[in-house]
């Protein structure tokens, strides 16, 4: 009787509260504000329906897409903002009132479609390409408090993913534009910075940058064969303009830490359950260790002694200015990052110069050079060449809080050797560490020479060099290492690459909606490599790290080198 009253009352209850219409039209049943079809039309300023037109509901993933004849409809709360936008169009925000049916009129972007964006071996208005682009602005990426402008690129373009495989300060991260290509190939697209081709965007200050376009398809990126094969970024650094000299500074002061730490067992709470599971299951191998004693718990919290918050500085000064046969943009910038992880940091230091100089009225000459210095420490993040036993972090959510950090003689406590074997995490900062040093240079000499209106020749020379040396040890004593040996590796590599464009352009303009571009030329490339690896294991005194390669007693040197030539033929018109 009892549970028929209860459902009488609340069949009561409910059937009393009543159904609210408001004023734009949207029901309010039984305290809840349903949802209502919005439907409407998105045409241009001609009347003509778009097709394709983002009709979003603000702050949601609500909404639709315009069909062939322009329509949209969806369920939406009543009241709600719509947020309507397609390329080459201005965008609108409209308040839903009722359900009378929407004729939405959406104005064009004149800028956007006169906007200037670099296309292969020329430039064009981005209402004139075809092919899939997406562009950004170098003020909006120095918006963000980001060392490099690599990772800069997250978020900012659609099907453009940034990966970083490695959570060490300094680690290029991957690249990949609209998913991979290949399972096991390289899917890195290919970076023009200032027109020359395999630049390196880690070693570009964002606050050089004047702009960055990402060609997708391969409309795009045919003209430079299969080297677009995966996308390409083209990047377009700072110039002098004419006008007084302008100095300007930036910098900022950042700190990073671990959002969230996991919560573990302090060393009473694991004592507690492993003494309740050894009176419950006396034969289970899961026992309390005979060196823990239970009226002096260890209390370790491996996260405490593994991360920290990490300071981060970044710097950068240029001038820039000209006159009217002269222009000028030099820059400097510094970079100062600390690794979440203790133990573990990256420092970049580098130059850039852009001058232009007119030799008459149809010449124009220019030089542009680029110079960095980088260096960063990294502890065993992730697990090693020559290690067991996992990285820092799994090691610091694995090692239990019963662990002292140190023995009684002052040594690291571990490794763990009995089931999930795991080394001492703080162990593995400090024992084990990957050094990296990278110098580089890149020099680009050009002519332009305008032969008649509308037909311009340019020629651009450029020299790269890189050199790169990694250094690696892993101790045999505190960690997992080759059954108690010491391990070290040490890798040179130096890389020089010479480039020479030739193109000849023939642009022009028919009744001011037409217009041809026409471009030929011939590119030669020239690269050699030279490399040695050293790397040995079993090291009778470990305090000199790798640079005890030669006592190792066991020890294997390689050595290589290499050279590819390229030429092509580019061609292209519009």
């Amino acid at each position: 009787m009892k549970s028929c009253a209860l459902c009488m009352t609340l069949c009561l209850t409910s059937a009393s509260l009543p159904h609210i219409v408001k004023a734009d039209g949207s029901v309010i049943e039984n305290g809840v504000l349903q949802s209502s079809l919005i439907r409407g039309v998105v045409k241009d300023s001609n009347g003509d329906p778009l097709l394709g037109v983002n009709v979003i509901v603000k702050g949601s993933t609500i909404g639709a897409v315009t069909d062939i004849d322009g329509n949209f409809s969806f369920e939406a709360p009543a009241g709600s903002i719509l947020v309507v936008s397609y390329i080459g169009f201005k965008s609108q925000e409209i308040k839903v009132k009722g359900n009378t049916p929407l004729n939405i009129i959406l104005k064009e972007d004149s800028e956007a479609l006169d906007e200037v964006v670099v296309v292969g071996y020329g430039v064009q208005k981005k209402s004139d390409v075809t092919g899939a682009l997406s562009s950004v602005k170098g003020d909006e990426l120095t918006k963000l408090s980001i060392s490099r402008t690599d990772q800069a690129l997250q978020g900012q373009m659609a099907g453009v993913m940034v990966q970083n495989s490695v959570a060490a300060p300094g680690e290029e991260p991957n690249i990949i534009i609209r998913g991979g290509n290949s399972l096991k190939g390289d899917n890195a697209p290919l970076v023009v910075i200032d027109g020359v081709l395999g630049g390196d965007l880690s070693l570009i200050d964002p606050n050089d940058i004047t702009s960055i376009e990402v060609l997708k398809d391969a409309s795009s990126t045919s003209i430079y064969g299969s080297r677009g094969a995966n996308g390409a970024i083209m990047v377009t650094t700072k110039r002098g303009s004419t006008g007084k000299p302008s100095v300007s500074y930036s910098g900022y002061v950042s700190v990073s830490q671990v959002s969230k730490k996991m919560d573990m067992l302090n060393g009473q709470e694991l004592y507690d359950l492993l003494k309740e599971a050894q009176e419950n299951y006396p034969t289970s191998a899961l026992k309390i260790p005979s060196w823990v004693d239970p009226n002096n718990l260890n209390n370790t919290d491996w996260q405490d002694e593994v991360f920290r918050s990490a300071p981060m500085t970044g710097h950068s000064l240029s001038v820039s200015g000209g006159t009217e046969t002269t222009k000028y943009s030099l820059s400097g910038n510094y970079l100062l990052q600390q690794g979440i992880i203790k133990n573990s940091d990256f420092n970049r230091a580098g130059v850039r110069a852009n001058v232009e100089q007119k030799l008459g009225k149809n010449v124009t000459v220019g030089m542009l050079l680029n110079a960095s210095r980088s260096s960063s420490t990294s502890a065993s993040i992730n697990q090693m060449n020559g290690s067991d036993g996992g990285g820092v972090t799994f090691s610091a959510l694995g090692f239990g809080p019963l662990v002292p950090i140190y023995k009684e003689d002052g040594s690291f406590s571990g490794p763990l050797k009995d089931g999930a074997q795991m080394n001492n995490p703080v162990a593995l900062i400090n024992d084990q560490v990957v050094d990296k040093d990278r110098s580089y240079f890149q020099g680009t000499a050009f002519l332009e020479w305008e032969i008649l209106k509308g037909l311009r020749f340019r020629t651009a020379w450029s020299y790269t060099y890189s050199d790169k040396r990694q250094r690696q040890f892993t101790s045999g004593e505190n960690l997992l290492s080759y059954k108690g040996q010491g391990y070290a590796y040490v890798e040179n590599k130096e890389t020089t690459n010479w480039l020479g464009e030739n193109t000849l352009t023939y642009s022009k303009t028919f009744n001011k909606d037409h217009s041809l571009n026409v471009v030929a030329g011939f590119t030669a490339e020239a690269s050699d490599y030279f490399y040695n690896t050293s790397s040995g294991k079993g090291f009778d005194i470990e305090s000199l790290g790798y640079w005890n390669m030669g006592l190792a007693d066991n020890s294997l040197l390689s050595v290589g080198s290499g050279e590819t030539i390229l030429r092509s033929l580019p061609g292209w018109d519009v």
